[in-house]
This record gives C-alpha cells, structure tokens and sequence, in this order.
C-alpha cells in the first residue's frame, strides 16, 4: 500500500469525526427548534418525535404586533432591522476597507507606516473599552436610539482595512504601471484595475463583515431603546425571557431564523472564497 493511500486511510477518519463533533451543536439545534418544547427538558433526548412549528408560532405570536399603519409581527420588523444593518453595514466597509486599504498597499505618503500601524494597533483594545465614550458621542449626535447609531460606528473596519492592505499587497504591478502610462486617472485606477483583481479578498471580507455584524448584541443592546428599533438578536433576548423562566424553544426556534441569512451569504459567496483567504498571509511591505 501507497504512502498517500495511508495517509488517508488515517487522515478521513479523524476528518469525519472531527467533523461530526463540530457540527453537533448546529444539528442539536435544528432539531431543537422542530422538538416540542415539553421535550427539550427532558435529560434523555427523544430522537422519535414528530417535527413541529409550533416554537415558530409560539415565537411569532409572542412578538405581538407593531402599532403602525401595516399590521406586522415584530419579530419579522427585528429581522429586517438585522438585514438592513447587515447589508447596510457590509457594503460600507466593502467600499471604504477597500479604499483605505487601496491608499496603504499602492501609494506612498508621509506618515503612512505609522497610520496603519494605529489602525493595526487598534485591533488590541476591547470593545468594552471604547464602548462607554462611543455611547456619549452618540447621544451628543441625537442618534443614540436609532439604527444610524449601530451602523456609523461600524462604518470602517480594522480588520478589514488590515486583511484586504494585505491581499492588495500581493496584487501585480505591471498593470497598474500600464495604465499610469497610459494617463488613467486615479479612480478608475482603482475602479477598473484594482477592484477586480481585489475580487477574492473582498469576497471573503463580504462574508467576514456580513456574520459579524449580524452577530452583533452589545452595541445594539445598549443604543436601541425602542421596540421597533431593535434588531434580531437583541428582540429574541427580550422575548425569550419570562416570569417564569426561559422560552427554550422560543431561542432555539429563533435561533434557527437567526442562522439562515448567514449560510446564504456564505454560499452565495463561497466560489471565490478559498482564494480570498490569502489576505491572511503577511506579505512583505
């Protein structure tokens, strides 16, 4: 027998149960959310169950309705909040990330080590640190209790002017210098050259910034006040909690809703997201 087929004989098993435990949670989950609610406290899991909606229901009842002209449960007006917020918030930092990280990786001035360097630097302070002094300044700009006040702090990202710096970094010279010979402006430098050969590296910042923000609970916790302002994850929390204890099949049920979005994106934009993980490697400046 082969080296490599020993290799493999080895290697698939530890891949399929290392594999299996990591989707355990993600399975437990979705089964969860069509179990009973009755059921889920049991301390021995009955597999043989007949697959409902009525955490769904349960779910969609409870988040009442809303006040306005259109009748709508609330929880469907929380998931457009985490949509609008999600997309809303990706398509920024795709646009200023890129620019940034376009100013840092291809052109040259005075004090440009050492901007990125703070931007870099930044990635080392909590959230908890800055979350105090952002509150502040979003209640001096009057948006402290609306989604404006989630969306701007988030308008650029560290991490993503640092991963796509790093993947225009490896990006050929040849045809941006071309096209400098041949009197292309600036923009359309970084339009027409510079954004499609950045196809991967954004789309992997595509998926990276769509799941962190539609992660986020802390900021929008603390800024939105108002029912009708509050996004998904931060209505489930509310909701799911009761008098008289938690909602189990209320979160799990919420929780499935909650993870739908997030595998979309990710297979929507999966094609070229092997080769956008590149932007890890630390190439040279």
């Amino acid at each position: 027998m082969k080296m490599s087929a020993l290799k493999n004989l080895f290697i698939w098993p530890v891949l399929v149960i290392t594999g299996f435990f990591s989707l355990l949670p993600l399975i437990w989950l979705l089964l969860s959310a069509f179990v009973p609610e009755n059921s889920l406290a049991l301390l021995k899991p009955n597999l043989k169950f007949l697959p409902t909606l009525e955490n769904f229901s349960g779910l969609v009842q409870a988040s009442g309705r809303s006040t306005g002209t259109i009748q709508v449960s609330r929880i469907w007006i929380w998931f457009f909040n985490s949509i609008l917020l999600a997309v809303g918030g990706t398509f920024l930092h795709l646009i200023i990330d890129s620019m940034a990280a376009y100013a840092f990786a291809r052109r040259s001035f005075p004090g440009r080590n050492l901007l990125f360097g703070l931007i870099v630097g930044s990635l080392m302070l909590p959230q908890m640190v800055t979350l105090v002094p952002l509150y502040l300044l979003l209640i001096r700009l009057g948006i402290n209790n609306h989604l404006a006040g989630v969306l701007l702090p988030g308008l650029a990202d560290a991490i993503g002017i640092f991963l796509l710096t790093q993947f225009m970094r490896t990006l050929p010279i040849d045809m941006e210098d071309a096209a400098r010979l041949d009197g292309i402006s600036e923009w359309r430098l970084y339009t027409q050259i510079i954004i499609p050969l950045s196809v991967p590296g954004l789309t992997a910042l595509t998926i990276f910034s769509f799941q962190g923000i539609w992660n986020q609970f802390v900021l929008p916790l603390i800024v939105l006040q108002r029912s009708q302002s509050f996004t998904l994850q931060v209505g489930l929390s509310y909701l799911s909690q009761t008098e008289f204890g938690f909602h189990y099949g209320w979160i799990m049920a919420g929780a499935f809703i909650m993870i739908l979005p997030v595998f979309m994106v990710f297979f929507l934009f999966q094609k070229n997201l092997d080769k956008g993980l590149r932007i890890y490697s630390i190439h040279p400046s």
